[in-house]
């Protein structure tokens, strides 16, 4: 979906302190190193090693086809003889001069005549200091080179009647049916160059594309390419963190890291209450009461930020007031534990017309909630005029210090733009590397014009970046 009439590879400009104005954007798409975070990378790689695989095992049967298509195998049979003379007395005369018979031998049956007659190519050499001769015949199949070979073999009678009368050839080695191939190939240095070079190619190309995402990584990216001020970063948590608790049957994976839970570093809370307090001097100065919080897509974590906002507020001794206007896919009973108190919430509460505001207060987390399970026709039931009813009296309500609104992701519907109407202050959630920038900012865009007070961004689940300079600082410390 298309947002605020710009798309998301629009000129961006840095403004200062987070105002939003209305002047001439200057293009800023210098990089940073500072941009890029080594988690964020590592996730990109191992998201993308799939393609890396893909490439190495393409190139190797890129190597296989070629040497199939290319290669033309060829099998060699080969016997040995021994030339020896009729009637020879002295040893030693008699391999002298059969070596010097093997000579012509070897050189007779390589001749083209020889050739012609066998019908075959003859290769024959003398092995050193002997009276052997080793021959080969080379055809484009072992049966055939056998066959030719036999052939040679068993018709040499006439060349040696002819050659020399006194010599005789005797077959000392019977030629077999060759099984493999005498010109083998060794395919392993090729197939590791290109399986080498597909795999750095293939890593040029990931890595292109990766640096030219225009996602926000770490809060110096977040400066420079987010239109707007940054009112905080919330650092990544696990969210689960139990020791020696057994899970009951049934029981699913818990959907947030919440405040009150013992096991939460001390970094995330401080995180909150730095956003609290941001947020809350903001809302105080300018009389502010009704937050509404949203995000560019699915999964930025806009519900778990809402849940913690709220925690915030009310560890500081504030009333606050806290609805789950995301009438598509809900998420806060989840985040709290109440999936009984969604049954009859908000979304049945404005379907029906005599229905009573279904707000609880939660003795647990200290905060009353307004729950909801999913209903039809949410487009509907928040253009109502009873969801309008609702919040003002929830604004008039002496009770509430704060009212906060958690509503859908921005690029699935236009419910964020309507509630934001009724909002008297909207903030987006941006999750690390996960929207791109000129969509987020064209998000902000739409909030802007749909008339509401657009205070900033959150940025949420980043992972922080330990420099060694930090690292040393630490180590100093806990030495001393």
């Amino acid at each position: 979906r298309r947002i605020g009439g710009r798309d998301g590879n629009r000129d961006r400009a840095r403004l200062p302190d987070g105002d939003r104005g209305g002047g001439e954007n200057v293009k800023d798409e210098r990089f940073f190193w500072g941009d890029l975070h080594p988690v964020c990378v590592l996730r990109g790689l191992l998201y993308n090693l799939w393609v890396l695989i893909l490439a190495v095992l393409t190139a190797g049967l890129c190597v296989e086809g070629y040497h199939l298509f290319t290669y033309h195998p060829v099998y060699t049979a080969s016997a040995t003889v021994a030339v020896n003379v009729k009637g020879g007395t002295s040893a030693y005369t008699s391999l002298d001069l059969t070596a010097r018979m093997a000579q012509v031998f070897a050189s007779v049956f390589q001749s083209d005549t020889f050739r012609e007659a066998a019908q075959c190519d003859v290769v024959a050499s003398v092995l050193p200091e002997t009276n052997l001769i080793n021959v080969q015949v080379t055809a484009e199949n072992p049966r055939e080179s056998f066959l030719s070979l036999k052939n040679v073999l068993e018709n040499h009678a006439d060349l040696t009647d002819e050659l020399f009368s006194n010599a005789e050839l005797r077959v000392i080695r019977d030629p077999q049916v060759p099984l493999a191939p005498s010109n083998p190939v060794d395919l392993k240095p090729y197939r590791m160059r290109a399986c080498v070079g597909a795999m750095l190619a293939a890593s040029l190309i990931v890595s292109v594309l990766f640096l030219r995402r225009d996602t926000v990584q770490t809060p110096q990216a977040a400066r420079h390419k987010l239109d707007g001020r940054v009112l905080g970063t919330i650092g990544h948590e696990r969210k689960e963190k139990r020791l020696f608790v057994k899970k009951s049957r049934g029981a699913g994976r818990k959907a947030a890291a919440l405040l009150t839970d013992p096991f939460v570093r001390y970094t995330y809370t401080e995180a909150y209450q730095d956003l609290c307090a941001a947020l809350e001097h903001r809302m105080r100065r300018d009389g502010k009461k009704v937050l509404l919080l949203t995000g560019a897509g699915e999964n930025e974590g806009k519900s778990s930020v809402a849940a913690n906002l709220a925690l915030a507020l009310s560890m500081r001794g504030r009333h606050v007031l806290l609805l789950d206007l995301d009438l598509r896919k809900p998420a806060l009973h989840k985040i709290f534990g109440l999936r009984t108190a969604a049954k009859n919430g908000i979304g049945q509460y404005l379907a029906e017309k005599d229905a009573e505001p279904p707000l609880i207060f939660s003795e647990k987390y200290g905060i009353s909630l307004g729950l909801t399970a999913p209903a039809a026709h949410p487009e509907r039931l928040l253009h109502s005029e009873k969801l309008k009813k609702l919040l003002l009296a929830a604004r008039a309500d002496e009770r509430f210090d704060y009212v906060l609104l958690d509503s859908p992701p921005m690029l699935l519907s236009a419910d964020a733009e309507a509630l934001s109407a009724l909002s008297d202050l909207s903030v987006l959630v941006v999750r690390q590397d996960y929207t791109p920038a000129g969509i987020v900012n064209d998000c902000a865009d739409a909030l802007t014009q749909s008339g509401t007070d657009f205070a900033g961004f959150i940025l949420n689940d980043f992972y922080a970046a330990v420099h060694p300079q930090q690292l040393f600082a630490v180590r100093t410390a806990s030495s001393k």
